[in-house]
């Protein structure tokens, strides 16, 4: 039950039946109680625009959602081969309304035109960088009507934990839009300033746990390049618009050497649109 803060590093190895989880009475208690349940919440698009009628719309909206392999989130001891993993008893759980007028305004809401907008997340590609390399280049050669952010993550090339994402000694970190140098940080964002564009982005309530030390000493660390116009997570459409794709987006990263290859997986953000015309689906933009 991670959504519900019971997720403890003890109770983790309980999940995963491991015999050496500490020995902690209040997690043994809640364990007791979910045992191996999970739980991933899928209400952004609603809790955002209010509510879903599925029945007057000739079109489902579907939640489609990819599992990583085993051997990306789950590492064997002593050599051992990692074997997979097993979900049983999925399970959709829904609130609906008995009150007669409320369904009905629910139904009107998509009984002529309506969009929903929601964030599109894009894995644009995975590069390696050498563990000697002080300069890298990474292009990003996509067409998006509200680019809002850039995020990089990097792990070891051999991992050890798949939640462990390190800080590679990036030193500064120079954006170039279409030819133009980013106006905010027109000399380049330096290392002092990657904590606070990440929690530009990701500050919310939900991960207020996230400190300094954690980012760059715990293996929390993301590079984060803001793409908004304002720092509003409820604003829609403020992010870069991008046509040029012959030039499209630099991103330059000066580093110091580290002790090992680094692997980068390199995210798009962006505000999509989805268009929803007499209970049809018209089209998907983004």
């Amino acid at each position: 039950m991670v959504e519900d803060g019971i997720a403890s590093e003890a109770t983790k190895k309980r999940i995963s039946k491991d015999d050496a989880a500490n020995d902690d009475a209040e997690t043994t208690a809640l364990f007791g109680v979910f045992g191996t349940k999970q739980k991933i919440r899928i209400n952004k698009i609603l809790k955002d625009h209010g509510l879903y009628a599925p029945h007057n719309m000739a079109n489902d909206l579907q939640y489609v959602i990819t599992l990583p392999t085993a051997a990306e989130i789950m590492n064997g001891q002593g050599g051992e081969s990692v074997e997979g993993y097993t979900l049983e008893n999925i399970e959709l759980e829904y609130e609906s309304i008995d009150n007669i007028d409320l369904a009905r305004k629910a139904e009107g809401l998509y009984g002529s035109e309506r969009e929903l907008s929601f964030e599109h997340a894009t894995l644009m590609k995975k590069t390696e960088w050498s563990k000697d390399s002080t300069i890298i280049n990474e292009t990003i050669n996509v067409p998006r009507r509200s680019m809002k952010a850039i995020v990089m993550l990097f792990t070891n090339k051999t991992k050890t934990d798949s939640k462990e994402y390190i800080y590679p000694n990036i030193e500064k970190v120079r954006v170039t839009i279409e030819g133009v140098p980013n106006a905010v940080y027109s000399q380049g964002i330096p290392k002092t300033r990657l904590y606070e564009e990440a929690r530009r982005l990701f500050g919310t309530d939900e991960i207020s746990h996230q400190t300094l030390t954690g980012f760059f000493k715990d293996k929390k660390f993301a590079l984060v390049i803001d793409l908004r116009t304002a720092n509003d997570a409820n604003t829609y459409g403020n992010g870069a618009k991008i046509q040029n794709t012959q030039s499209g987006i630099l991103v330059e990263i000066t580093k110091k050497a580290t002790t090992a290859d680094v692997v980068c997986y390199l995210f798009v953000l962006s505000d999509g649109v989805i268009k929803i015309t007499n209970g049809q689906l018209a089209g998907i933009k983004y």
